[in-house]
């Protein structure tokens, strides 16, 4: 803390505390801007941007933003923090979450065929090649909507019933692979929200959960036809686990291990959402507002 109230590094705040963290990704990625840049990592999207309040306040001007994943914004809203004009601290990924960022289809290609350099009969044949692996993803990000369409409705639900003020405990996402079936999704969703239904009628009722829930499925569909739009959607945090569980359980890579070939990759053609928000962006903000508080 001490070194950013003295200006000497721009703090941004990002989510996740684990190992393998936002954090820890966009440090290695951008190792050769750490000197002037220290990434926070915090536990939820709600804590990074309660931390960012106060320490816009306590510390000196253009010293401090957060980063937050895309998750189930808009496009307006995330297009407003790429505007020229935008003078805010809080900035969301063009993308659903940073490891979408990892996964370019020639990166992971060579991530595997480098492990897998002794033995190439090992690879399977939907990751070979970069073509294939566009494919795989590509199909993946379709098999995973109805689980991501439920994690929309619950992150929907969830903001307005904070809105309302109602107390209702909130259902968690649906993070395994293997819950892709949509009438398994609906249930689940139905099973921990319409017992509230006589406290929101309209907002809990079978009925208003699986429109909501069809309407979600509906729009993410279209972001399927492509690459670059599923990963506006689809959860790189779960196309990962599609990859790995790919992969041959006979002789399989570490997922740590996938993750930091991916990043080093990353780290020698930085994406460009990544290179303009921080090394475009951010860091020349902040340059600035160091240069007149020492004048």
């Amino acid at each position: 803390m001490q070194e950013i109230r003295r200006g000497n590094v721009c703090a941004i705040l990002v989510e996740g505390e684990e190992q393998g963290s936002d954090a820890s990704l966009l440090k290695y990625i951008l190792r050769s801007t750490t000197s002037e840049v220290a990434f926070f990592g915090r536990d939820g999207r709600a804590r990074v941007s309660d931390e960012l309040r106060e320490m816009v306040r306590q510390l000196p001007a253009e010293s401090v933003f957060a980063i937050l994943d895309r998750d189930f914004e808009g496009s307006q809203t995330v297009e407003q923090c790429f505007a020229p004009n935008y003078r805010g601290h809080r900035f969301i990924w063009r993308r659903c979450a940073i490891e979408n960022y990892l996964l370019e289809p020639a990166w992971i290609a060579e991530a595997i065929g480098e492990f897998y350099a002794l033995r190439p009969d090992r690879i399977p044949e939907l990751l070979q090649t970069a073509n294939a692996v566009q494919q795989f993803l590509l199909h993946w990000a379709k098999m995973l909507l109805p689980q991501v369409a439920g994690n929309a409705v619950i992150a929907d639900l969830s903001k307005q019933i904070e809105d309302r003020g109602l107390s209702i405990a909130g259902r968690s996402y649906f993070d395994e692979i293997f819950e892709r079936d949509s009438d398994y999704i609906k249930s689940r969703l139905l099973a921990h929200y319409s017992a509230y239904s006589n406290l929101a009628g309209d907002l809990l009722s079978t009925n208003s959960i699986v429109q909501r829930y069809e309407h979600y499925l509906e729009v993410m569909a279209l972001s399927t036809a492509n690459l670059a739009t599923a990963h506006q959607v689809i959860s790189g945090k779960l196309l990962l686990k599609a990859l790995y569980h790919q992969l041959s359980d006979q002789e399989k890579p570490r997922r740590e291990y996938i993750i930091g070939k991916l990043a080093t990759l990353a780290s020698k053609s930085v994406p460009e959402d990544i290179r303009f928000l921080i090394q475009d962006r951010l860091l020349p903000r902040w340059r600035e507002a160091r240069r007149l508080a020492q004048q």
